[in-house]
């Protein structure tokens, strides 16, 4: 299986997972069975940029060659296999576009994407890889059970399983995020483009990168109130360098199991 072979390339085994075949009970743990497409066989293609331009709308069950771009407020898409022919985002969230969902859903970037999702909302049980980045978050948004891996891009990549150049009232609450490079990250923090605050990185498998886990508050974009960032209960490892890289910020962290 993919994501057995993604761990074992960097020497490790997340927890409850072994090379052996993985029953569900164990595999339920990290959502690799619930992660992804709930019903495949009622997928219809469709190609080209779909817009999303209709409010509380529910768009499921399309297997789309091309890209994604959310305009109206209140979307929800499920069971959604997007296969990427963007060079930028494979699913573009606007910024007036509140209320989003991506659920059970697969993004594969074909690795010439530089962003699986490049946005904000809410993204439950998501299969998302091939790309630079898994998902760019640029506002408040829940991030639970899902599975990034895989990076690949068709230039030298930073990789990260979630990227936050700025940002505030973001959770990433138990999800699997395998990367299988020495750089970058699983999850990347920074004030780039505006500050810091309010995130919660807990329970979740985060393997990989150079460090695994960066937070930099040297970029000049706003404060970083790091009191408020909080790294808890995570299972850690893999990182080139190490586990942490914080930069002019001390974060809360706690709880954390370090794997090698």
């Amino acid at each position: 299986m993919r994501y057995i072979r993604a761990l074992t390339v960097l020497g490790l085994v997340p927890l409850c997972l072994t090379t052996a075949a993985i029953t569900p009970s164990r595999a339920d743990h990290w959502n690799l069975e619930r992660t992804g497409l709930s019903a495949p066989s009622r997928l219809v293609k469709f190609r080209g940029t779909y817009y999303a331009t209709v409010e509380n709308a529910t768009v499921r069950d399309l297997e789309i060659h091309g890209n994604v771009v959310i305009e109206a407020s209140n979307v929800t898409m499920a069971n959604v296999r997007l296969v990427s022919e963007a060079p930028w985002h494979a699913l573009r969230v606007m910024e007036s576009a509140t209320g989003f969902t991506l659920q059970e859903s697969e993004i594969d970037g074909a690795g010439g994407t530089v962003n699986g999702v490049y946005g904000f909302g809410t993204f439950l049980r998501n299969d998302i890889h091939g790309v630079d980045n898994g998902i760019n978050v640029i506002a408040p948004s829940t991030i639970r059970d899902n599975y990034i891996h895989d990076f690949r891009t068709s230039t030298d990549g930073h990789y990260d399983g979630i990227e936050i150049n700025g940002g505030h009232d973001i959770q990433i609450v138990h999800n699997l995020i395998v990367n299988e490079h020495d750089q970058t990250s699983a999850v990347m923090m920074n004030n780039e483009f505006s500050g810091l605050s309010n995130i919660s990185i807990e329970n979740n498998r985060l393997v990989g990168g150079g460090y695994t886990i960066y937070l930099d508050g040297r970029k000049g974009g706003g404060a970083v109130d790091d009191a408020s960032i909080r790294i808890i209960g995570n299972e850690i490892g893999g990182g080139r360098w190490g586990n942490f890289a914080f930069y002019d910020s001390q974060p809360v962290v706690e709880g954390n199991n370090a794997r090698k």
